[in-house]
């Protein structure tokens, strides 16, 4: 499987840990080293179009409009993004007018496969050539 670096553009044959074969036997030394650094970094991140849950709650404002027969709008509640709707109901009971759901966008943390030559000392390594274990003579670390 060949995979572009998602910082050079260069391509990194099957990326992932490769045993050490000893030239004269033939056979596995038991030593592994890493063609590429799997990453989350701070260029990693991006933006999606998420669904989330807005809990709209009544205030004394609103409920004082709404007893003297004023209409009362959206603006005027207090919000607050909540997990689920049944976290809003459990969180503000009484005080919660209703739940919206939008479509915003959000920063999402990602991953990516990096040359070993690409990595940054801020990098997050989950695995690879500079994740800081003796894996092998030929290992970057």
């Amino acid at each position: 499987m060949k995979i572009a670096c998602f910082r050079c553009g260069g391509i990194i044959d099957t990326p992932g840990p490769t045993s050490v074969i000893d030239p004269i036997t033939k056979k596995p030394t038991g030593e592994i080293y890493y063609n590429a650094d799997y990453v989350m970094a701070s260029d990693t991140i991006t933006e999606e179009l998420r669904t989330i849950f807005v809990a709209r709650m009544e205030t004394i404002a609103t409920l004082k409009a709404k007893s003297e027969g004023k209409t009362v709008s959206d603006d005027d509640y207090d919000e607050e993004e909540v997990e689920t709707v049944k976290d809003a109901v459990d969180k503000f009971g009484n005080d919660l007018f209703m739940v919206e759901a939008r479509e915003v966008m959000k920063p999402i943390q990602k991953t990516g496969i990096v040359h070993p030559e690409c990595h940054l000392p801020t990098d997050f390594v989950i695995w690879g050539a500079h994740k800081g274990a003796k894996r092998g003579s030929n290992q970057l670390l």
